[in-house]
């Protein structure tokens, strides 16, 4: 591995383990579970961060600068989506309502339009050829489902320390969390066009 490789796969890891939209979910489904953290989650959040950096990596550049108007509609859209599911989030009363809120498909969607995509894309992904690409992609895929399962453990830990009551806590703090994410992601889009 190249120094240079090394230092943008340990930006990816600083930028996977801050919170987000992503790691609220996955903490909260791992409270959530009454046996072992559901591990398949981070795998469905390191298939959304494939799909939508690669995306971003081989056309996102392309289509924001021939259509500008196409990336401050994607963050709106990403802003009401995470309302969405915050809301779905603070409804449910129980653990297992987090469970049937948190599955695989939310996951990755949450992660294909999470804003951190666009820095790995932008900044840390290799634009010098395949090979470096392909190593690229090894050390990422390592390091994201590394992030998950961290937090998925993290919010198990939670449940095991601090029971059920504590437990509960994580989905309304996620939901919290969530739509706090949307008001800055939205509140940043208008603002930049404002």
């Amino acid at each position: 591995m190249t120094a240079d490789l090394v230092s943008a796969l340990a930006g990816a890891a600083l930028v996977l383990f801050v919170p987000g939209p992503t790691n609220a979910l996955l903490a909260t489904a791992g409270a959530a579970a009454r046996g072992a953290p559901p591990l398949r989650l981070a795998v469905a959040e390191l298939a959304g961060y494939l799909v939508s950096t690669n995306l971003l990596w081989l056309v996102g550049g392309l289509l924001v600068e021939a259509v500008p108007l196409v990336a401050p509609v994607i963050r709106l859209g990403l802003a009401a989506y995470l309302v969405l599911l915050g809301c779905c989030l603070w409804r449910g009363e129980e653990a297992e309502a987090a469970t049937r809120v948190i599955t695989p498909g939310r996951i990755f969607l949450t992660t294909l339009f999470n804003p951190k995509a666009a820095i790995f894309a932008f900044v840390l992904m290799p634009h010098d050829g395949l090979a470096a690409l392909a190593l690229w992609t090894v050390g990422f895929s390592a390091v994201v489902l590394a992030a998950g399962f961290t937090w998925l453990h993290l919010g198990h830990r939670i449940r095991r320390h601090g029971g059920s009551a504590a437990a509960a806590w994580v989905p309304r703090i996620a939901s919290i969390a969530l739509v706090g994410f949307a008001v800055v992601i939205a509140g940043r889009t208008v603002s930049a066009y404002v």
